[in-house]
């Protein structure tokens, strides 16, 4: 049986494929924002407020700062993860997490936990 949170719509395939500049292959439901898209600091959030208005979720209840790190900061994290000296306190975002957001009309650490 097939989780619905995991069925993409074409619509949101389109979307972040657009926003993204990916290529198609690796767009799945568990693909990561920061991860797999490289959507890091500032693009990341301009892709959630696309995201919201696009389809019209409320996204007053997503914390942003759990999923995306300041602009700058990012590069020098991702060093001292590589090298063993921090661990990241990044939370992952799915694209299968927008689904579920779009699904109900909200992303929060809720939805995103379902």
């Amino acid at each position: 049986m097939t989780n619905n949170s995991e069925i993409l719509t074409d619509e949101l395939i389109d979307f972040v494929l657009k926003e993204s500049y990916i290529p198609n292959y690796k767009l799945t439901p568990n693909a990561c924002l920061i991860h797999d898209l490289g959507m890091v600091g500032d693009d990341g959030i301009e892709f959630m407020i696309a995201y919201g208005k696009k389809f019209n979720v409320d996204l007053s209840g997503f914390m942003a700062d759990k999923y995306f790190e300041a602009e700058g900061l990012q590069f020098i994290n991702s060093f001292l993860e590589k090298i063993g000296l921090r661990k990241s306190k990044l939370k992952h975002l799915l694209i299968k997490d927008l689904q579920k957001g779009i699904s109900v009309g909200y992303l929060n650490e809720t939805v995103i936990n379902l």
